[in-house]
């Protein structure tokens, strides 16, 4: 990945300007409260517009989505980082979701990390920690 965005990433993760929530790029809470997952911080840093769509559904799982939330996509992603953050980011894996290896298990990836997919949920700090030590293999 780019040194340059990788640092601007681990800065605004550290910076306390975002909320951490799981499951999308970007949603707001009834309250107007946003909640990004690491990626969507990374569309804000890259500036990507994100913008409100109506979503009753969770694209991959099917589930309903609580209709007093709103989704916030960048590009017409909800989930992962659209190309243009792929590609700006210099991302080593194209899709925009960069595995990490010898975190967890081998098999991670940052959403995994920051949803808690193989365990609990890591903290923006600890995100940030991983960018910087292993940004030139993301």
């Amino acid at each position: 990945m780019n040194e340059q965005i990788a640092k601007r990433w681990v800065e605004a993760l550290r910076s306390g300007k975002y909320n951490q929530g799981q499951g999308f790029l970007c949603r707001i809470d009834p309250y107007g409260n946003k909640y990004h997952c690491c990626l969507g911080v990374l569309c804000e840093v890259l500036g990507v517009e994100g913008k409100k769509i109506d979503l009753e559904e969770d694209p991959d799982t099917k589930y309903r989505i609580d209709p007093n939330q709103t989704i916030v996509a960048y590009d017409y992603c909800v989930k992962l980082p659209p190309e243009v953050v792929s590609k700006s980011a210099e991302f080593v894996n194209p899709t925009g979701n960069p595995r990490i290896f010898g975190v967890n298990n081998d098999m991670d990836t940052l959403a995994d990390l920051n949803d808690g997919i193989f365990g609990r949920p890591f903290t923006f700090n600890e995100i940030a920690d991983i960018i910087e030590e292993k940004w030139s293999n993301l």
